[in-house]
């Protein structure tokens, strides 16, 4: 299956985003950052286009020239109750959504940059989430995934001093899902619903087994 830009902006976040700029590590209070980053090179405030990087690779992400600064003064961690991937079954898609199979807030890698947008002259804070190779309960459904932190890498993953090691496939026994309305395919009015995240009966979707 394809990874598609919505996919993540769909993902269902929620709390605080800890951000870090330089030696300093601060919450960015009262403010929405949007998901995708226009270019993190060092070109980005004078982008040409409205394409967002929605995500990054974790295993290029130190190395590649677009995101190499951000991965050394830019990091930050995204809450997220979950998020929502799509599976094709019979030519149609079923829509997922993934989350602590415990239930608690999942810390998401990612990286974070302020740039101007050409259009309207407008400052606009984002981040762009790191995604890494699927582990096996998920890869059923897509070969790639968010890179979940665990509580004790928070501070090194902020603070730079860790680096690509803690960005890995989360263990599978992390994580739970559940099939959910396709009412999650359609943007517009309702998207934000609360109840998009509840699932379906099994009698609305083709099963299949992982």
């Amino acid at each position: 299956m394809t990874f598609s830009t919505h996919q993540f902006l769909g993902a269902v976040f929620s709390g605080k985003m800890r951000a870090r700029e330089g030696t300093s590590s601060y919450p960015i209070d009262g403010r929405m950052l949007r998901t995708g980053a226009a270019n993190f090179s060092a070109s980005s405030l004078r982008r040409q286009d409205n394409d967002l990087i929605v995500s990054a690779r974790a295993e290029t992400i130190a190395d590649k020239p677009m995101f190499r600064s951000a991965f050394k003064r830019t990091r930050c961690l995204v809450p997220a109750s979950g998020y929502y991937e799509w599976h094709t079954i019979e030519k149609s898609k079923q829509p997922y959504f993934i989350s602590a199979a415990d239930g608690s807030v999942l810390s998401i890698a990612g990286l974070w940059d302020r740039w101007i947008d050409q259009a309207t002259g407008e400052t606009i804070s984002s981040a762009t989430l790191i995604i890494t190779a699927a582990n096996d309960f998920t890869h059923c459904i897509h070969d790639r995934m968010p890179v979940f932190l665990d509580q004790e890498d928070h501070d090194a993953w902020l603070t730079g001093k860790a680096g690509v090691e803690v960005l890995r496939s989360a263990p599978n026994a992390l994580l739970r899902l559940w099939p959910v309305s396709k009412r999650v395919n359609k943007t517009g009015d309702g998207d934000d619903d609360p109840n998009l995240v509840e699932p379906i009966e099994e009698t609305q979707f083709v099963r299949f087994n992982p």
